[in-house]
């Protein structure tokens, strides 16, 4: 009895490990992390647990809200991995446009210090689901999924205030036209 506490507690020590690695690759790039959240999806009675939802606010004006979702698996991900995730996360989204949850992954992650089969790498290219392999040296994105680049949202954001501006400069010749 005396081993099996002995293993739990290292177990439960090298999950917390594994969850602090994947914790440092987002702390990089979100303002905001929460570990262990349940939400509340529109169709399951139950809610979801949430290992890591990470949000933050980018735009020019820091108006645009990102939020993800990251799931963390201690084992080898298979197809039905990603495809009951994927339908965790697309209950969500449901929910959120009812009204019903705060919030809805724009990114979808999975987090594996062992590794991913052929079928999953599949499913999540389809599914856009990243996935990430974390070691002890790091992290890498395997699969085809990966994430966008800088210069991306740079021209996102440029098409929004182009936009933004033309808006703008209707409106005010609409109202040059009705009042002058």
């Amino acid at each position: 009895m005396k081993n099996m506490s002995k293993d739990a507690e290292l177990a439960k020590f090298r999950r917390a490990r594994f969850e602090k690695r994947v914790m440092m690759v987002f702390e990089k790039s979100y303002d905001n992390m929460e570990k262990n959240v349940l939400v509340k999806g529109k169709k399951s009675k139950r809610p979801y647990k949430v290992d890591l939802h990470a949000w933050k606010f980018k735009g020019l004006l820091k108006n645009i809200r990102t939020d993800i979702w990251a799931k963390f698996s201690k084992k080898k991900v298979d197809k039905d991995a990603i495809k009951h995730f994927y339908e965790s996360v697309e209950d969500l989204r449901e929910a959120k446009k009812a009204g019903i949850a705060d919030w809805s992954p724009d990114h979808i992650f999975i987090a594996s210090n062992v590794g991913f089969d052929s079928e999953a790498l599949k499913l999540a290219k389809e599914k856009h689901v990243f996935c990430m392999k974390i070691d002890k040296d790091g992290f890498d994105f395997v699969g085809e999924v990966k994430p966008v680049g800088w210069l991306s949202l740079f021209f996102r954001q440029i098409f929004y205030f182009i936009i933004s501006t033309i808006a703008i400069i209707a409106i005010i010749y609409i109202i040059k036209l009705l009042f002058l």
